[in-house]
């Protein structure tokens, strides 16, 4: 029993060892850039037509990431999908609308080296949606909120200025209907 603690305690601290070598492996990445939204996408009730949507908007991440190696790499973190207006027209009455956004992921990322500096890249992970959504019609008005679980994808390319900084852009997906272009910053640490 004595020798199975030693060697458990042993593991540990070696695991420990490991991860403390393997720290500069860490970044945090910052991306602004803009999300693209189907506005048909808004409901799949066919009594229920939009117009006037708007399709895009200003959005942003922030993300940590860890590269386990040279070819792969587990990232996550907050996206700021954007606000969006427009009308919806339920049973023949417009209804001014407003629903802003917002995502937290977290996503395996294969890479592919070209050289020392630049990389392409996959990502494949899982998103958590929320969408809060206020609509006003005729002197009256409401708000509700939904949140939604689904696949998040990417691709993209990286360019790794020093060690501790590179710049990077990509394409994600949230949704079927949800797209990210993005340009953010990494710094390694």
């Amino acid at each position: 029993m004595k020798l199975t603690n030693k060697t458990a305690i042993a593991a540990i601290v070696l695991a420990l060892s490991a991860t403390a070598a393997r720290a500069d492996n860490w970044y945090v990445l910052g991306a602004v850039g803009q999300t693209n939204l189907d506005g048909s996408a808004l409901t799949d009730d066919p009594s229920i037509t939009t117009t006037g949507i708007d399709s895009s908007d200003t959005a942003w991440k922030l993300q940590l990431g860890y590269k386990v190696n040279k070819n792969f790499a587990v990232e996550g973190g907050y996206n700021g999908l954007g606000s969006y207006t427009g009308t919806v027209t339920v049973i023949g009455v417009n209804v001014g609308m407003k629903a802003e956004l917002d995502a937290w992921n977290a996503a395996a990322v294969g890479i592919l080296p070209l050289d020392d500096a630049f990389s392409l890249f996959a990502k494949l992970g899982v998103a958590r949606l929320s969408a809060s959504v206020k609509a006003s019609a005729a002197g009256y008005s409401a708000a509700d909120s939904t949140n939604a679980t689904r696949a998040n994808y990417g691709v993209g390319v990286n360019w790794d200025i020093s060690q501790a900084f590179a710049l990077r852009a990509e394409y994600e997906k949230f949704a079927a209907d949800v797209g990210m272009w993005s340009i953010g910053a990494a710094f390694k640490f």
